[in-house]
C-alpha cells in the first residue's frame, strides 16, 4: 500500500521500476487540490509500472462527503470503477475490498455479499470478461509478475 501524504512517497514511487500495487486509493474528485495532484501522479506512475489499483470498499473513500455511513449504493462503487477503468484501462483495475476493519457499504458487508456487486456490475453493462479481470485476473497477473511465479 502506498500512502500519498508526502512528496517523498511519490518520489519513491517514481524511482521504483517494479510492479506497484495501490489497493486503497480513493477516486473521489471532491478532494483538496494537493491531494488530487498526488492521486493523479500516483495513478499515472502506477499505470506506467504495469501495476494496478484495487477499489477500496471503505465508505469514506466511496462517498462524496467522506462520511463513515454504510448507505453507499453499489452504483457509487460502479462510478468509481468506471472512473478507474476510463483512466487506467481495464487491465489496471481490480476490487480491493478492505474487509479488515473498515466500514463498507451495507450491500457488501462480507465476502459472501460479493455476488451482489457482481450482479450490479452485470446490470451496469460489464461483461463476463471484464468482471473476471476486475474480480481476480488482474490481481493474479500483477502478483505473478511481482512474486515471479
Amino acid at each position: 500500500m502506498i500512502a500519498l501524504e508526502t512528496d517523498t512517497a511519490l518520489e519513491s514511487l517514481a524511482d521504483f521500476r517494479g510492479i506497484v500495487l495501490e489497493p486503497s486509493q480513493r477516486c473521489q474528485l471532491a478532494l483538496e487540490d494537493d491531494h488530487v495532484v498526488r492521486v493523479w501522479l500516483a495513478l499515472l506512475l502506477l499505470a506506467d509500472s504495469d501495476g494496478m489499483v484495487g477499489l477500496n470498499f471503505a465508505v469514506a473513500f466511496l462517498r462524496d462527503d467522506g462520511r463513515m455511513i454504510e448507505d453507499v449504493p453499489l452504483e457509487q462503487m460502479l462510478r468509481h470503477l468506471d472512473y478507474l477503468i476510463e483512466h487506467l484501462g481495464e487491465d489496471r483495475v481490480g476490487l480491493g475490498s478492505d474487509y479488515d476493519g473498515a466500514i463498507v457499504p451495507q450491500d457488501v458487508t462480507t465476502v459472501a455479499d460479493l455476488p451482489n456487486l457482481r450482479q450490479a456490475m452485470t446490470q451496469h453493462g460489464y461483461d463476463d470478461a471484464l468482471m473476471t479481470k476486475l474480480c481476480h485476473e488482474n490481481w493474479l497477473r500483477v502478483l505473478e509478475k511481482t512474486w515471479g511465479y
